[in-house]
């Protein structure tokens, strides 16, 4: 299709304008128990590490290749000191929880772009991997959704618990169907990556091994719609490996009114999104600060729900799944663009909002026709 024929389409429909138990078993993140990522030397004696380990009372429960670590629980060790003197540590950090970032109920101003359908047929190849709780797989607003990965629970798929990992993908890569709302690009390949649980919450090491797995299972794009407001070495560093390997990575600024954005988000790999509402004014939940790159549609969003229902929610975490769904526009076009490009674009793209601070909205609200019009230019030259 022309891309001019497609960007008409997108200016004419104006695109972008706009906690339950589960069924399925998880392995306990119980709070109880203490656990570590433990970075060891490249050169380190593994069986006599394994045993020193496990005489303090540690219990192995995953790898990390990516960081060259591996994550340990221990009962009753609250002071990493007890540990530090295993050979072969190079760093201990404790694996904290961190959790998603969304909002209470609202009514919704949803997505409406039944006149640019058709437009969509052949822009469908762009992986987009979802770090979040899940998705429910079986939801008819997002069929076929491939197997992703559960780093909960290996033994199982990875549906979703909460509702909170649905709602992003619904945003993202709702379906050309005539039954429910319609994402940003519906033919999407979503790769869910489960790494939180039924509460919201997830492991530091899940998002890590979620990343990990992203790079070697070739995700373009990377939506991660959860936040800590801890700085964290190995979290930079598997960042920094995945912006290494090509993949765009999109994050919640925060939803807690901060002068200061979460991480990932503020890591410069990562573009970092908060939110507007529907009169295009600065949501008053949104952390912000140094970092802060994008604004997009966060208030009253209503998308795909866990058991084939909606939902309409408020958060960052909703305006990152837009800015996701831009990117896999764009990307879906312009297949060659790397991530610094793609956060260059956008940001030239954006637009300013007249009288804010930028620490409040970074370069403005994401423009994906000027975006696309901005690529179109340097990249499809005559």
């Amino acid at each position: 299709m022309n891309l001019n024929i497609l960007l008409k389409l997108l200016l004419t429909t104006n695109l972008l304008s706009q906690l339950e138990i589960s069924q399925f078993k998880e392995y306990p993140q119980a709070k109880n128990l203490t656990q570590y990522i433990i970075i060891t030397d490249k050169e380190f004696n593994k069986k006599e590490f394994k045993s020193q380990i496990e005489q303090n009372g540690g219990k192995l429960v995953k790898k990390l290749s990516l960081v060259n670590g591996f994550v340990y629980q221990f009962k009753n060790i609250e002071d990493k000191t007890m540990i530090q003197s295993v050979s072969g540590i190079k760093r201990i950090e404790k694996d904290t929880f961190l959790q998603v970032n969304s909002k209470n109920d609202m009514k919704s101003w949803g997505l409406k772009a039944i006149d640019a359908l058709n437009a969509w047929a052949h822009f469908r190849e762009v992986r987009v991997g979802i770090i979040d709780t899940g998705v429910d797989l079986n939801h008819y607003d997002l069929t076929p959704v491939h197997n992703g990965l559960n780093t909960i629970n290996h033994k199982t798929l990875p549906y979703d618990s909460h509702g909170h990992g649905t709602h992003i993908s619904g945003i993202i890569g709702g379906r050309k169907n005539g039954k429910g709302i319609l994402g940003i690009l519906p033919d999407v390949e979503i790769y869910p990556i489960k790494a939180f649980n039924r509460n919201g919450e997830g492991r530091l090491s899940s998002v890590i091994e979620g990343i990990e797995w992203s790079i070697k299972n070739n995700i373009k794009i990377l939506n991660m719609s959860f936040g800590t407001t801890e700085d964290n070495s190995s979290l930079k560093k598997a960042v920094k490996k995945a912006y290494k390997s090509g993949i765009t990575m999109v994050a919640a600024s925060g939803n807690k009114g901060r002068k200061t954005i979460d991480y990932p988000a503020k890591y410069p790999e990562v573009i970092a999104v908060a939110a507007i509402n529907e009169r295009k004014k600065i949501a008053n939940f949104n952390n912000y600060g140094e970092g802060l790159d994008l604004l997009a549609p966060g208030v009253n969003i209503k998308s795909t729900w866990r058991n084939n229902r909606f939902r309409t929610l408020n958060g960052t975490s909703m305006a990152t799944a837009h800015v996701t769904g831009a990117i896999a526009l764009l990307i879906s076009i312009f297949k060659d663009l790397n991530p610094k490009q793609t956060k260059e674009l956008l940001i030239k793209g954006a637009s300013s909002i007249p009288s804010v601070p930028k620490e409040k909205q970074g370069a403005g609200i994401v423009n994906i026709l000027k975006t696309m019009k901005l690529a179109e230019k340097q990249f499809m030259k005559k």
